[in-house]
């Protein structure tokens, strides 16, 4: 007979390791564990909003656009963008008048530490919103200002296999004018919020708990148009 060479017993001896070594999924962490995966929800929510002229508003105080109130709020959000749109009325002594808000955030995070299930991101992103609020006085004019701009700060999430928790605040300036007149300037936005996600949630893909915060000031050339808004207020989506 003829004798077997080492090489000869070498599928035995693979066959024989394959059969002792543990399942796949215990050798490799779990894709949740690796990786953030990408979400989509739309949501609903309330703001609580402050608006009123800057100091250097020279429009006289009962002709000034200012209000306090609970503005409904719908959105949709993707791991890159958020859409949100808010719609509410304010008393004067003329009348009811109404307020819009629209707005839209395309970011992307560039991680600065962590890993896993663990990241400090640096989120750059671009913002373009659109606010409106009517004039007390009808024979004035309204505030119509559309806004484009650049921004940046610092985000953090952490999750485990059903659980994802958010922070992130950013800063941002834009360019401000009033529709397509020479009236134009500058606004600076700063924009926060903190999300859960819960995966599984009432049978559901998912659900999502937050806050969110907006403070916008504009500077524009008339400064009948110098104002800020405060907007902040809770939100929950579902998961598609």
């Amino acid at each position: 007979m003829r004798r077997r060479g080492p090489l000869a017993l070498l599928p035995a001896v693979l066959a024989a390791l394959l059969a002792a070594a543990p399942p796949a999924h215990a050798q490799y962490v779990e894709p949740w564990e690796e990786s953030f995966p990408d979400v989509l929800y739309p949501g609903i929510g309330a703001g609580f909003c402050d608006f009123a002229p800057l100091s250097s508003n020279p429009t006289p105080p009962g002709e000034a656009i200012a209000y306090t109130i609970v503005m409904p709020v719908v959105g949709f959000t993707t791991s890159a963008v958020e859409i949100i749109f808010g719609y509410g009325r304010f008393s004067t002594p003329a009348g009811s008048r109404e307020t819009i808000l629209l707005s839209t955030t395309i970011a992307y995070d560039f991680r600065l530490a962590g890993g896993g299930r663990t990241r400090l991101v640096l989120p750059v992103q671009l913002v373009g919103d659109f606010t409106k609020a009517e004039s007390p006085v009808k024979s004035a004019s309204n505030f119509n200002i559309a806004s484009t701009g650049l921004g940046t700060g610092l985000a953090f999430r952490s999750r485990s296999e059903n659980l994802e928790i958010a922070v992130r605040a950013t800063q941002s300036i834009q360019y401000s004018s009033e529709g397509f007149s020479a009236n134009n300037g500058v606004a600076y936005l700063t924009q926060a919020e903190a999300r859960l996600i819960v995966a599984g949630f009432l049978s559901l893909p998912g659900a999502v708990f937050g806050y969110r915060l907006r403070y916008q000031v504009w500077d524009l050339k008339d400064d009948r148009f110098d104002a800020r808004s405060l907007m902040h207020g809770p939100f929950i989506g579902i998961i598609l």
